[in-house]
């Protein structure tokens, strides 16, 4: 390539050259700027080395002179992912308007089990049974758990075609339990995916 083309050529499309230390020992790989860049954002959302995603690519692959194909397909494959997240998650709005149109007991949660968002009628729910008035107490004290592992039950929505989920639930404050049963669905958002949990009437309070 003549100096000039590389002038005017997209800084994201110029090879790199790195060296990655794996398991099968050091691999030289060039790639183009930008699938590094996505190796790297993808390392960081998985929360893992670099280095182990070049192992995943290798044994995904017979031939370790398609290292380097099958690094593409996995920034491709993450990309399209990211896209459809994009297109399909739902606003922090439209979420909390499903709750406050909901008459009963109804929160949403995160993956790593905090209460995102609840209605007027949940925060009444807790409020008779823990005898608390306060919204900011509430908020800062109150745990929950569930009888499954919110990675199962969000593994069964995804396989059942988000049809609501029955599950156990146990609610804390300090020393008070409640115990209930919740219909839980999901629904993807930016951050990555919600749980809708709707409390259901029957056997509510369980101290």
């Amino acid at each position: 390539m003549e100096p000039k083309d590389l002038v005017n050529q997209d800084p994201a499309s110029i090879p790199k050259f790195r060296a990655i230390r794996t398991k099968n020992g050091r691999r030289g790989i060039r790639l183009e700027r930008a699938f590094w860049l996505t190796l790297d954002m993808i390392s960081k959302q998985r929360k893992i080395p670099l280095h182990q995603l070049v192992e995943e690519a290798e044994d995904s692959v017979e031939d370790s002179k398609n290292l380097t194909s099958s690094l593409r397909v996995l920034c491709m494959n993450w990309t399209l992912d990211q896209v459809h997240l994009s297109q399909t998650s739902t606003s922090d709005r439209v979420i909390r308007n499903l709750l406050f149109a909901c008459p009963t007991p109804a929160f949403t949660l995160f993956k790593d089990r905090r209460i995102h968002a609840f209605n007027q009628p949940f925060l009444t729910f807790i409020s008779r049974a823990f005898d608390m008035l306060d919204l900011r107490q509430v908020a800062s004290n109150l745990q929950l758990l569930l009888d499954r592992r919110i990675e199962k039950l969000v593994e069964e929505l995804k396989l059942g075609g988000n049809s609501p989920v029955n599950v156990g639930m146990t609610l804390s404050i300090n020393n008070r339990r409640v115990k209930g049963r919740i219909n839980a669905i999901v629904m993807p958002k930016d951050e990555g995916l919600v749980l809708v949990c709707y409390l259901l009437p029957r056997g509510e309070l369980k101290f």
